[in-house]
C-alpha cells in the first residue's frame, strides 16, 4: 500500500476508517483485548472515555458488532 493518502481516503464521517486507526499497546496487552474480557464478563458494564478524537467510537465498533451495542451518550 502507498503512503500517498487522499482526504477522502481519511476522513470519511459515516464509515469506519480505514487508514487512522491506531493500535494502542498496554505491556502485554490492547484496549481492544481489555475491551473484549470486559465484555466477556457477565453483569459488565463498559464504560470508554477519553479526549475527543481518541479513537473511542472506532475502538467499539472495532470490539463489539452493532447488533450487541448499547449507545448511552454522555453529553
Amino acid at each position: 500500500m502507498s503512503d500517498n493518502y487522499s482526504a477522502e481516503m481519511i476522513f470519511q464521517p459515516k464509515s469506519y476508517p480505514v487508514y487512522t486507526y491506531v493500535d494502542r499497546s498496554l505491556g502485554n496487552s490492547t484496549y481492544e483485548k481489555r475491551m473484549k474480557r470486559a465484555i466477556r464478563t457477565p453483569g459488565n458494564l463498559v464504560v470508554v472515555s477519553g479526549a475527543s478524537k481518541s479513537g473511542k467510537t472506532v475502538l467499539c465498533h472495532r470490539v463489539v458488532a452493532d447488533r450487541e451495542i448499547v449507545d448511552l451518550s454522555g453529553s
